[in-house]
């Protein structure tokens, strides 16, 4: 979440001081909001919101979701819980920590992964995090890149819990039954009948570890009807792509991690033994023992720990670390705000500016920019908005997509073909001033909505490969300067946003 280093654990939050500032993501039953505190915006939480009149069949999954998540606060990797509340309008609402750094699959290119070494450094923060979930007798049954998030700081945030479920309690384990996950991480047992809950995560673990070392998923489905996995199960797959990418160390892990029988599957312990977990990165910025000590030590409470409303205190939403103890339906607060609607915590990102960095005549106001979140698919041209728009509109509806144009900086393109190929991304086009160098910049921003993080990634280097001749020759080293890119803070930025902010009136 973004908060500012002056923020601590006393910190409060008003609602009536609360502004959505943007989307963050778009679900099935709902949208993630991105939410700042008018009197300080480097103070930013989520807010998940599903809207229970139109789908009251969610309510226990969504409660079980916020309880499940409410559980897991203690631990730097995975996204903290804040509270709970349903509204006057039947809105139930997730108030969650803000990663602002994005996705893991922004890190991942298109068939070619990622560094060995950072792959390793998120790898490690992935398995930390999972080894507490499951100790407190939990599965996740949904992790993939998109699932996971990262902060400014390169920590990692498992999110998403919305499949979880208990499969321990009371020191007694039980077998689950429930079809559920995303196919190409999905284990092989999920699909055919009963399974236990961790070695469901451990596979998946392993599909995200593939993905970050090579870019490309092993198989569609986990089904021997796929050439590629019936391959992998007959153990003819080590000449084909992607296993004979993968040097020798990595893949006997992902053999053990992506045993087809799950009683023979590797558990976190041998994970954590195997010789490739164990190699110390050459790099000491990606140090698996770093960052295990780094996580020993992080603060798990770097965000407000209330969030009240000062018409009446009653409306309190006490998230002080010593004020947990079991939830009951009195805790679920009725209260005050807006009526949005919701999802899960897809895209993570915040696209703000800084009080000091708005326009003088602008200053008693809160910008919908404060910090643009280092994402890989953005571009700068050096055409006009519209221009760019209608030829980014003609390669997209070229590929399949349609284009819909919620308002003029903006298309939605959503892809035609439907099923496992479901996609959909939304380009918002920003004008920027650099204050320094004193010109204008166009920079068109790609966010995915829906689908496969991979196949977004494709279909935007597709486009800023055909879009070459009007994307600026500094684009790169512009967006990098401006942190846009790696991990240096804004200077010197004047943005002109499309979005109005929606205050969290009462």
């Amino acid at each position: 979440m973004s908060v500012s280093s002056s923020c601590s654990s006393s910190q409060q939050l008003n609602i009536t001081q609360l502004a959505v500032v943007r989307t963050l993501g778009e679900g099935a039953f709902g949208e993630v909001k991105l939410l700042i505190d008018r009197n300080d915006p480097n103070i930013a939480i989520a807010v998940k919101i599903i809207d229970l009149k139109k789908h009251r069949h969610q309510a226990d999954n969504v409660r079980r979701e916020a309880l499940l998540q409410r559980i897991l606060r203690h631990h730097p990797n995975v996204l903290k819980y804040i509270s709970m509340r349903v509204n006057v309008d039947e809105q139930f609402q997730i108030f969650l920590e803000y990663a602002d750094g994005g996705e893991l699959f922004d890190r991942i290119e298109p068939d070619v992964g990622m560094h060995p070494e950072k792959a390793k450094f998120y790898f490690a923060q992935l398995i930390d995090g999972l080894e507490y979930i499951h100790g407190n007798g939990i599965t996740h049954r949904d992790i993939k890149p998109e699932n996971l998030l990262l902060t400014r700081q390169d920590v990692l945030k498992i999110s998403d819990f919305g499949m979880a479920t208990i499969f321990r309690h009371d020191g007694r384990e039980r077998y689950l039954d429930t079809r559920c996950g995303t196919m190409p991480y999905v284990a092989p047992e999920v699909l055919t009948g009963r399974y236990r809950g961790v070695p469901v995560d451990i596979w998946s673990s392993g599909v995200v570890l593939v993905a970050m070392l090579v870019g490309e998923l092993p198989w569609e489905s986990p089904e021997r009807s796929t050439i590629r996995f019936k391959c992998w199960v007959e153990n003819k797959a080590l000449n084909r792509k992607p296993w004979k990418r993968i040097p020798n160390s990595p893949l006997s892990l992902l053999k053990g991690m992506l045993d087809p029988d799950p009683k023979n599957r590797f558990t976190i312990s041998r994970i954590l033994n195997h010789p490739w977990f164990e190699e110390e990165s050459e790099d000491s910025a990606v140090s698996i023992t770093k960052q295990r000590r780094f996580n020993e030590h992080i603060s798990p409470f770097s965000q407000p720990t209330e969030l009240h409303s000062m018409r009446n205190s009653s409306e309190m939403l006490n998230i002080t670390s010593d004020a947990y103890g079991e939830l009951s339906d009195s805790h679920i607060q009725v209260g005050g705000l807006p009526s949005t609607s919701f999802s899960q915590p897809d895209n993570i990102e915040s696209l703000l500016i800084n009080h000091s960095q708005l326009d003088p005549t602008q200053t008693n106001i809160i910008h919908p920019l404060q910090k643009l979140a280092r994402r890989m698919t953005r571009f700068c041209v050096i055409v006009s908005v519209q221009e760019a728009l209608a030829s980014i509109s003609k390669i997209c509806v070229s590929s399949g997509f349609q284009i819909k144009r919620p308002v003029p900086q903006q298309i939605v393109a959503v892809s035609m073909c439907g099923g496992k190929n479901d996609l959909s991304f939304i380009v918002t086009m920003f004008e920027m001033k650099d204050i320094d160098m004193g010109h204008r910049m166009v920079m068109a921003d790609f966010r995915r909505s829906k689908g496969d993080g991979l196949q977004f990634k494709r279909i935007f280097m597709n486009v800023k490969r055909k879009m070459d001749d009007v994307i600026c020759k500094d684009s790169y080293d512009w967006l990098v300067k401006q942190d846009l890119l790696c991990s240096e803070g804004i200077k010197s930025l004047k943005i002109d946003c499309p979005e109005e902010i929606q205050p969290m009136e009462e």
